[in-house]
């Protein structure tokens, strides 16, 4: 079956039949994001159930608000912002197996909710709606992965409406990672990751932009025990979705996630994540910057850094 597996699962239909006709090979010949989507794996946003919480009250998302978010990926985010708000929301998704699998669950939402939420594949770059009908533009890291970010961003601002906001979660280093992480992570993910701080993030994102920012958080990230990751893979592995891969395969799969999991818990030991919402402004109406923030706060009109805290009240 290795050459009909071109890396997207194209070829695998929804009930995942064709399962039983995987090889160790094609397995090893799927792309990461192909990968998760074979083995159906969730792929949460930074901070998970509780950051989205967060977002969805900072950016006043209800059942009004039109949502678009951005590299929507197995549908985890878009499928969760809808059980949450019931708003309608469409992600947006170039990797066309992701596409595949978030349409699977989002079916099994109750019918009320199914028509709420839709996938389509997409560009980020290149967003085809019309000037100011999206109310809220969420994004969970994929702007780590776009090649071209300016564009995103003018895109994000075209069709927002006045006031609409954008919700944006993004890992970053806390301390520089090694150029030879960095490499098994390309070699894993197969996109380049930006080994930024917190302050390199912010400044491409803010410096010299005309967004509102509305909130701005930071919290970290914890690695986990390695018998957890194991327990991890072991339960994604063995799950009755997958049993009707040939064992040989099964095998194969099992040895391609321990591996990736346990890649990314040796960088999370490095990360934390900023939980940034920002608003559109109204056109031509003046923002004058403010002279006085708190700690934690980002000045982006003159200091182009975080506000430290006082020593005295360390």
């Amino acid at each position: 079956m290795t050459a009909a597996i071109s890396g997207d699962l194209e070829r695998l239909d929804a009930s995942r039949a064709q399962y039983d006709g995987l090889t160790p090979d094609d397995v090893a010949a799927l792309d990461y994001v192909g990968f998760i989507s074979l083995i159906q794996e969730t792929n949460r946003c930074p901070g998970g159930l509780v950051s989205l919480r967060r977002q969805t009250i900072a950016s006043g998302i209800d059942t009004t608000s039109e949502v678009l978010e951005i590299g929507s990926n197995t549908g985890f985010t878009s499928i969760e912002l809808v059980k949450m708000s019931r708003c309608r929301v469409t992600g947006i998704e170039p990797n066309a197996a992701a596409v595949s699998e978030a349409r699977r669950r989002a079916a099994l939402l109750p019918p009320d909710l199914q028509d709420r939420v839709k996938f389509e594949i997409g560009d980020a770059r290149r967003l085809h709606r019309e000037p100011g009908s999206i109310d809220v533009i969420v994004c969970g890291g994929a702007n780590t992965f776009i090649d071209g970010r300016d564009a995103a961003f003018a895109e994000y601002r075209r069709v927002l409406r006045p006031l609409g906001r954008v919700t944006l979660t993004n890992f970053f280093y806390v301390q520089p990672p090694s150029q030879a992480l960095l490499q098994r992570l390309r070699n894993t993910i197969g996109v380049d990751i930006p080994p930024w701080d917190q302050r390199q993030w912010l400044r491409m994102i803010l410096d010299g932009s005309f967004w509102d920012v509305i909130s701005l958080g930071t919290h970290p990230v914890v690695a986990r025990p390695t018998a957890v990751v194991k327990a991890y893979v072991d339960y994604m592995v063995d799950r009755p979705a997958l049993a009707d891969l040939r064992p040989n395969t099964r095998e194969a799969v099992r040895r391609r996630w321990q591996e990736t999991c346990d890649l990314f818990n040796e960088n999370a030991a490095q990360l934390s994540f900023f939980e940034l919402v920002l608003r559109r402004p109204i056109d031509g109406m003046e923002e004058q910057p403010p002279l006085f923030l708190s700690p934690g706060e980002y000045d982006r009109w003159f200091a182009h850094d975080i506000v430290a805290a006082p020593k005295d009240l360390i």
